[in-house]
């Protein structure tokens, strides 16, 4: 086949066509090298709705109220990587005595909300023990 045509026209759909294949190139690169790192670790995630305890200066905090011991279905073979959110209602989280295989997590509520319970996410990454 011939080409019926200026040189101009020709250029510039040959430019546009390998930047086209350098940008899916790229893409495709990133899917693969995305998908490699996220194979990696077993991640464990759940919800908890819950009553939150007020932060009240006025009166002393009780030690283990609104303390949630939070036990994984399967055991980490390391500690693993923790993170917990509110989702619904404004709360501070505060996560301590992370062990392999559960975590404790302390909400308080910083002021009188009229949202009675708050909803919090919280994901473990790491790898389970074989």
């Amino acid at each position: 086949m011939k080409w019926q045509g200026d040189e101009q026209t020709k250029t510039l759909i040959a430019t546009i066509t390998g930047l086209l294949f350098a940008v899916l190139t790229r893409w495709a690169h990133r899917a693969k090298s995305y998908k490699d790192t996220t194979d990696k670790y077993d991640v464990l995630s759940d919800y908890l709705i819950v009553i939150p305890e007020p932060d009240v200066r006025m009166i002393p905090p009780k030690r283990h109220r609104n303390v949630y011991k939070i036990n994984y279905p399967r055991p980490f073979k390391y500690l693993p990587n923790v993170k917990a959110e509110s989702i619904r209602g404004g709360v501070k989280l505060i996560l301590f005595d992370e062990k392999e295989d559960s975590f404790k997590i302390k909400i308080v509520r910083p002021t009188i909300l009229l949202l009675r319970k708050v909803k919090v996410r919280w994901i473990a990454k790491g790898q389970f023990v074989d």
